[in-house]
């Protein structure tokens, strides 16, 4: 790692259009090489997302990834939904 760290740093940048997604994934310290793509699609039910990670270099370092929505954060969001809807006096 950098500096002897035991630790990386990583920022996301990406965009979200419908049920596709694609993100980069990028390490402080590291050069563009080390920089994972995933492209991914959510699927129907909206708590997971499934897709592929590949590497610049070296030419065929891919894989698949999952992510899943944690139940604590689909409360939140019904929670939230419920709270934004208007309120009659």
């Amino acid at each position: 790692l950098p500096n002897g760290e035991s630790e990386l740093v990583a920022h996301l940048t990406g965009i979200a259009d419908g049920e596709t997604l694609s993100f980069v994934k990028r390490y402080d310290g590291l050069s563009d090489r080390h920089h994972p793509r995933y492209e991914g699609r959510l699927l129907a039910t909206a708590d997971r997302i499934e897709g592929t990670w590949r590497f610049a270099s070296p030419a065929g370092f891919t894989g698949t990834f999952t992510m899943n929505r944690k139940p604590r954060a689909q409360a939140r969001r019904a929670k939230r939904a419920v709270l934004s809807e208007p309120v009659s006096p």
